[in-house]
């Protein structure tokens, strides 16, 4: 009786220590499984740190690279206006060396008239090469005056390009060979086909 006890007893004991055994591995399983999960964890934060400071650095790269872009078209549009009123100052240079030829009414100035007639007219073109250099570097700002405004007629378009190069009426008028009344007429009518409000200035729209 005594041996069938103590063999109950040991049983009893054996399974006891199986229990702890399996209780204590399932804790270290656990545990590692945490360690594990905590390690991933770390990891993929540290990933996401990366990226994101990986999606910053390239946001303020082209940011950088939109202002240096801005910048450079600035600079173009500015070389451009320099070489409209050289060119208007040429061509009016040319006008008045025809008139002096008229008055002088002398038949052997009659091929150096033809010279000058010639000259006028192929300067007359800068504006239409002025136009083409525009529209290429600034091609989004024509595309939406006409998208948005239908009305505007080509001259109209070609009188804002003059505005955004920050030019002034008066420079305006020698460029286009017009009064200066001529052109603030113009830009009347421009603002009147455009629908802008009395707080709006079309100067102050042509420039955003």
């Amino acid at each position: 009786e005594f041996a069938r006890q103590n063999e109950k007893l040991n049983a009893l004991r054996f399974r006891e220590k199986l229990y702890w055994g399996v209780s204590a591995l399932s804790l270290l399983i656990i545990v590692m499984l945490l360690l594990k999960f905590s390690r991933y964890k770390r990891k993929l934060n540290e990933r996401e740190n990366q990226q994101k400071e990986e999606i910053d650095e390239l946001l303020s790269l082209k940011s950088k690279l939109e202002e240096e872009e801005k910048i450079f078209k600035e600079v173009i549009i500015n070389q451009q206006k320099t070489e409209l009123l050289n060119v208007t100052q040429e061509v009016n240079r040319l006008e008045t060396e025809m008139a002096r030829i008229l008055e002088q009414q002398g038949l052997e100035n009659k091929e150096q008239l033809i010279i000058e007639l010639n000259k006028i007219k192929e300067e007359r073109n800068f504006l239409d090469m002025f136009m083409e250099k525009f529209s290429a570097l600034l091609p989004e700002f024509t595309k939406k005056l006409g998208n948005d405004h239908a009305a505007l007629t080509r001259a109209d378009i070609q009188f804002c390009a003059l505005l955004r190069m920050n030019l002034t009426y008066k420079e305006i008028a020698s460029i286009l060979d017009i009064e200066l009344t001529s052109v603030y007429r113009k830009k009347y009518r421009i603002v009147e086909k455009i629908k802008l409000g009395e707080d709006t200035s079309l100067e102050k729209y042509i420039m955003q």
